[in-house]
């Protein structure tokens, strides 16, 4: 999925020191009597007294199972848990630690469950940048190299490649929950290993699909801060590795939860403790960039043609690329000037059907696929309206970039969208079906100057709304409610 690093990083950046032998505990040896445990470990886990202490029901005996599992497993070293580094070769132990420690308020791992630049790690890039500001230093741990690790390179941060494995599966893959619990067991020690090694006071998992982060917390006695992102059942048709009660309870265990939405609250977090949940939007943009985007969003054309139409993001059932050209194919019979662009990675079966349609309706001169682009601002200010048609939107991260550009959304009144977009005041809303997100394609691209007044209007709330200043201060206050920050 991630791209490798070009040569010339490889060589200067992304030096890793020479594998170190590793010693795999052998059946029934537990952590205190295995050798080669982790660095610094005084015992399996220190301060581990027991699968969880006190606990009272089956949920918490099961998780007292995995935890004496995991506890054992921790004080033996392992091999790589990536069937692409070969099996039987020992996991590497250096991190890519590209600038000095540096005197800091406070120091956070961040756990990321992919390593490509799309809207979580977009969104965590953000967060890391707005949270300097505050004394935070950030380490992080993704499961791959990709764009994402690229830019945290460029900005000198410390990550290590870790393959941890999602506790959700898709419906249509082999569920093998078994056999991602074994890969988590065995990657685990490492996790703690280097998390001890960055002396960090809060773990903080980037996503609902991971628990390795909660788990290395409980063992090492650091808070967890849990940030969901995504629906995961849906918008993608996860399935929980453990069920529903499962990961209710694991979840509960973290200091901390953060919804990017209400409805991401409402829908995954409604049997947890209110005082443990903030809801807090995602930052796209500084509020400088803001400002000079709304300079350049002045200088887009309404009274030019083609009108564009324009969807941004992966292309998934769950993003609905296919119900925008189906209502774009009826858009064009009345405003034969419109174009429609699609923006996004769309090298997978979703993306071939939605080529394939487009030509099969005719389109293929009036629909234009410009695939993943690394800088989406400027395909943002070549439009006229953006179309968010997803029915279970977590946030929208697309939506609010489109509001910074002055851009007017046409929004699914489902999910998250509702929360960002005010109908006939900063977009449009729709009921869903085809016929009326072609009224409302159509009623912007005959009225430009209504549409051009949505994306003023949006912009407005944006400004106050989605700042990497505002998302940072409230992501801050939540981490100083779990780890306060002592005056100097």
């Amino acid at each position: 999925m991630s791209a490798a690093p070009d040569s010339s990083m490889s060589a200067n950046v992304f030096a890793i020191s020479a594998l170190r032998p590793a010693t795999v505990a052998r059946a029934g040896t537990t952590g205190a009597g295995a050798t080669g445990p982790v660095e610094g470990a005084t015992g399996p886990v220190e301060g581990a007294t027991g699968p969880v202490e006190g606990a009272t029901s089956p949920v918490e005996g099961a998780t007292g199972m995995l935890a004496a599992a995991m506890t054992a497993t921790a004080g033996a070293a392992g091999i790589v848990a990536d069937a692409t580094m070969g099996a039987g070769r020992p996991m590497p132990n250096a991190a890519h630690d590209l600038s000095p420690v540096r005197t800091a308020v406070m120091r956070v791992a961040f756990i990321t469950h992919y390593a490509d630049m799309l809207g979580a790690n977009r969104s965590l890039l953000n967060l890391i940048d707005g949270l300097r500001a505050y004394g935070v230093e950030s380490f992080v741990v993704t499961p791959d190299l990709g764009d994402f690790t690229k830019a945290l390179a460029e900005r000198g941060i410390a990550f290590r490649e870790l393959a941890i494995q999602e506790w959700v599966s898709e419906p249509t893959a082999k569920r093998n929950r078994w056999q991602r619990l074994y890969l988590n067991l065995r990657v685990l020690p490492h996790l703690v290993s280097q998390l001890r090694k960055w002396r960090v006071q809060v773990v903080y998992s980037n996503s609902s699909v991971i628990c390795a982060g909660q788990v290395a917390a409980r063992l090492l006695r650091l808070p967890h801060i849990w940030h969901f992102r995504e629906f995961g059942d849906l918008d993608y048709g996860m399935r929980l590795d453990w069920g529903k009660r499962f990961f209710n309870f694991l979840i509960s265990k973290a200091q901390a939860q953060i919804a990017i939405s209400n409805a991401i609250r409402d829908h995954l977090l409604q049997a947890q403790a209110k005082e443990k949940i903030h809801v807090i939007y995602n930052g796209i943009a500084p509020a400088s960039e803001f400002d000079r985007l709304h300079l350049e969003a002045a200088q887009r054309d309404w009274g030019c043609q083609p009108f564009n139409f324009l969807v941004i993001g992966m292309f998934h059932p769950a993003k609905q690329q296919e119900e925008a050209i189906r209502a774009f194919a009826q858009v064009v019979k009345q405003v034969p000037a419109a174009q429609l662009l699609l923006a996004g990675p769309a090298d997978n079966n979703y993306g071939k059907s939605c080529r394939d349609l487009v030509t099969t309706l005719g389109l293929s001169n009036r629909v234009t696929f410009l695939d993943y682009v690394a800088d989406p601002f400027p395909v943002y200010l070549q439009a006229h309206t953006l179309l968010m048609c997803s029915k279970h939107e977590g946030m929208g991260r697309v939506t609010a970039e489109a509001m910074a550009t002055c851009l007017p959304v046409i929004g699914r009144n489902s999910g998250a969208t509702p929360e960002l977009i005010q109908h006939e005041q900063t977009g449009l809303l729709y009921d869903g079906s085809i016929n009326a997100l072609v009224t409302c394609m159509t009623q912007l691209a005959r009225n430009p100057a209504q549409a051009r007044q949505l994306g003023m209007n949006g912009w407005e709330v944006a400004r106050q709304k989605f700042t990497v200043e505002t998302y940072s201060q409230q992501v801050f206050a939540v981490l100083e409610s779990v780890c306060p920050v002592r005056a100097e």
